[in-house]
């Protein structure tokens, strides 16, 4: 599962970036440290980050590299650059997904702390996340995201309210070209509605760029899991995608 999903996610970051960027890059590199490593370390991430950084320039990874005054000094930082300020909290859940496949065999525990810490996430966020992990993990009845709505945020479970009683979500539909940005909260949330509405993720997807980039890997990610990867048609996904 974890190889289908990288591979999803080269395509799909290409598709909105026009080549693979650190949204790619890092939960790559990620995946490896963990599959390598017991344990992760800030010092760990940096070094991610570090390795990554020339030809990714982004505000969020120069903030993470800034004291390696050598790397500082061979690229030429430029705010205007496209999708430089944009936030990376996905890679976070990206991470968070592909540690969560690791452990699904062993049942242990998930430690996102050094995690959350270096990409500033809240928590009530990552509980939400790892509710809807495993209801789609388990192919629970979607009914059960309602019995259990307080478990989400105030804001989510407003967002998730409206979808169950067919109120209108005010989002507004955009290319994938064009810039769209919420919150990683409501992200989230409009993820989570793609999936309840269509979980098949072979035709889903197509219909996720209607959203941002956030959107789009927050349903893979759901759909993905609750789906029989022997049933995943790649080649209709790279379809749809391209």
């Amino acid at each position: 599962m974890e190889n289908l999903f990288l591979e999803i996610l080269r395509v799909t970051d290409y598709k909105y970036n026009s080549k693979n960027t650190d949204f790619y890059h890092f939960p790559l590199n990620y995946y490896k440290l963990i599959m390598s490593e017991d344990k992760v370390s800030k010092e760990m991430l940096i070094s991610i980050a570090e390795n990554i950084f020339i030809g990714n320039e982004s505000l969020f990874l120069a903030s993470k590299v800034d004291q390696n005054k050598e790397l500082m000094s061979k690229v030429k930082i430029n705010p205007n650059k496209n999708g430089f300020l944009n936030s990376r909290d996905i890679i976070f859940f990206i991470c968070y997904f592909l540690k969560f496949l690791k452990n699904l065999s062993n049942k242990e525990d998930i430690d996102m702390s050094i995690e959350a810490s270096f990409f500033n996430i809240n928590d009530k966020l990552m509980k939400s996340f790892l509710y809807i992990l495993n209801h789609a993990n388990n192919n629970d009845p979607v009914i059960n995201i309602y019995k259990d709505i307080k478990k989400f945020s105030k804001e989510n479970q407003e967002l998730i309210k409206s979808f169950f009683n067919n109120d209108d979500f005010h989002l507004v539909k955009s290319s994938f070209k064009t810039e769209v940005s919420f919150n990683i909260t409501s992200n989230f949330c409009y993820g989570l509605m793609l999936y309840i509405k269509d979980n098949i993720i072979d035709n889903g997807i197509k219909k996720s760029f209607d959203y941002n980039f956030d959107v789009c890997i927050f349903y893979i990610i759901f759909s993905l899991l609750s789906n029989n990867i022997n049933d995943i048609n790649l080649g209709k996904i790279y379809n749809n995608i391209y």
